[in-house]
């Protein structure tokens, strides 16, 4: 991961830290070589936070987590490139950082019922989607009907992408809905994970 760097927006608002936008970096273009579709922040953080004190609002370089090692795997075997050159943009449901779901997605809940946050501000507009050769989904499969405003971003996100036309695909979950969260827990799992999700692209979309 040395190749690659990782920058985001954030944002620290009533004590809770969002992340508005996100990317990997290959090289100098800006190019989109792809995007993904994940269920929130989690771990990353600014790298210099520690330092930081008060607000944090602005462009920062990220400490690399798991989830985006387990994105970078997924890109470099899709395009089985010895050097990339370009961009990975990383796209949530909600923007609150934090790397335990069902906590996010309660915070999320009461900020949103509390019409603290905005939800709707993450999604991006159609011709921004289609400057991306695809995009991945692994949102997880959360699927409890009591949290309503992830289940409106989910349709709202779905109806994005099919307006957009851009390349979907995932691990999708039985129920027709939800994507498995592309960084399963078992280590073993995320290395079948990766080639299950290569398998996918290049059945869907051959060269």
């Amino acid at each position: 991961m040395d190749h690659i760097q990782a920058f985001g927006e954030f944002q620290k608002k009533d004590g809770y830290i969002f992340r508005k936008s996100a990317y990997l970096q290959w090289g100098e273009q800006t190019n989109s070589i792809g995007s993904f579709l994940l269920l929130n922040p989690g771990k990353a953080k600014p790298s210099n936070m520690k330092n930081m004190e008060g607000e944090i609002d602005g462009h920062y370089k990220v400490d690399t987590d798991l989830t985006m090692k387990q994105m970078v795997k997924l890109v470099e075997k899709i395009y089985q490139a010895d050097k990339l050159n370009g961009r990975i943009y990383i796209y949530n449901l909600f923007s609150l950082r934090n790397p335990k779901n069902q906590e996010a997605i309660m915070h999320f809940e009461q900020l949103a019922e509390a019409k603290l946050i905005e939800p709707e501000e993450v999604l991006p507009s159609v011709e921004e989607l289609q400057k991306h050769p695809w995009i991945c989904c692994g949102w997880g499969i959360s699927k409890e009907k009591k949290f309503k405003h992830l289940q409106k971003m989910k349709s709202l996100w779905q109806l994005r992408l099919q307006e957009s036309g851009i390349r979907t695909f995932g691990k999708l979950h039985k129920n027709g809905t939800d994507y498995y969260h592309i960084k399963p827990q078992l280590v073993t799992d995320q290395e079948l994970l990766i080639d299950e999700l290569l398998n996918i692209y290049q059945m869907k979309y051959p060269v």
